[in-house]
């Protein structure tokens, strides 16, 4: 009888800790809002930090790693932006430029804060609403030769 009273015990404990993990995990959503005006699509994006500015920052770069690497489901941009056979070529350094010297900031036409920040056991969390020009992000990495045209 004891041994089933620890095992149910340990069971519950099992439980509860599984579902306090759950609860706070870090999720670095993206997902779509809305489409503002024909070439501009709004998304929502979340970024954690120990300062509301990394945060924020973190959120834009979280908006357009989905953007070209794994696509904003709903939106017009629904499949990646880059395929996966480019990934881990030589145009990885073009990609990764493209985040260092922060170029995609020039895609992103409007950026408001969605939610008040929240402390979480990774730190700030921030989630921001901005509205990001594909059409010209598209075109930027048709120029730089990353991505084909389509057709081509």
């Amino acid at each position: 009888m004891r041994k089933i009273i620890i095992k149910i015990v340990l069971f519950f404990a099992v439980v509860v800790a599984a579902s306090v993990n759950a609860q706070d995990t870090k999720i670095e959503s993206v997902e779509y809002v809305s489409q503002p005006s024909p070439g501009i699509m709004q998304v929502r994006a979340t970024g954690y930090g120990k300062k509301t500015e990394a945060c924020i920052e973190e959120a834009e770069k979280n908006a357009f790693r989905s953007l070209l690497f794994r696509g904003v489901a709903g939106s017009p941009v629904s499949s990646p932006l880059i395929p996966g056979d480019v990934i881990g070529t030589n145009m990885d350094h073009k990609t990764q430029a493209f985040f260092d010297d922060e170029v995609y900031k020039k895609f992103i036409t409007h950026i408001t804060q969605f939610s008040k920040k929240e402390r979480t056991k990774f730190g700030k969390r921030v989630v921001m609403d901005m509205n990001i020009d594909y059409k010209s992000l598209i075109a930027y990495f048709e120029q730089t030769g990353v991505i084909r045209k389509f057709g081509y």
